[in-house]
């Protein structure tokens, strides 16, 4: 597990915290469930490196955004 990754996902989506069923609509594989639990740190296991990384393709604008 990448703790700095995990690290980064968690403090981006604080940040945007209005954005999160929008977030999670526009990525493959990703629940509202998931990006709530992540980004207010309280998950029971580590969240998986893929869906982290399509996460933060998404943060970063390299992940198409949903229309």
């Amino acid at each position: 597990m990448d703790d700095e990754l995990t690290n980064d996902v968690v403090l981006r989506l604080q940040a945007r915290k209005g954005e999160w069923k929008k977030i999670a609509a526009a990525i493959p594989g990703v629940s509202y469930s998931w990006i709530s639990q992540v980004g207010r740190g309280k998950y029971t296991s580590a969240p998986s490196y893929a869906r982290l990384k399509r996460v933060a393709a998404y943060l970063n604008g390299q992940l198409e955004r949903a229309a």
